[in-house]
């Protein structure tokens, strides 16, 4: 993950999903019927991993458990101890991407497309 804290926040959310036995729970339910429609095939070739490659959060079964699974590890950090910095980075990510349908690497890709040059050489204004 790009940025000074790019690994805090995924350690952070999984770490909050798998300690916390109340999020544990309710995660298990959220994201139970995305398993299933995965299948029988391991990724990366099954369904669920091939439209998540895709389309990311654009998905909206997958934005969906994205935005639940979040909020559920935001009501669990405080819970397992978290420190404040941590969950104000996670809250941050959360508001950025998560709740927008992005990822960071749209953050990439506009950077990289407002630094190609134009058809006269000059730089794509933002």
């Amino acid at each position: 993950q790009p940025g000074d804290n790019g690994w805090m926040v995924p350690l952070a959310v999984v770490t909050a999903l798998f300690e916390d036995p109340e999020a544990a729970e309710t995660v298990y339910r959220t994201v139970k019927p995305l398993a299933e429609f995965a299948g029988e095939l391991p990724a990366p070739i099954n369904p669920l991993w091939v439209g998540a490659a895709r389309r990311g959060l654009t998905d909206p079964e997958l934005r969906s458990a994205a935005v639940s699974c979040f909020r559920l590890a935001l009501e669990a950090l405080p819970r397992i101890g978290a420190s404040t910095a941590v969950c104000e980075t996670v809250a941050a990510f959360n508001e950025h991407h998560v709740l927008r349908g992005r990822c960071p690497a749209d953050d990439l890709l506009m950077e990289t497309h407002r630094q190609e040059p134009t058809a006269d050489g000059k730089e794509a204004s933002p």
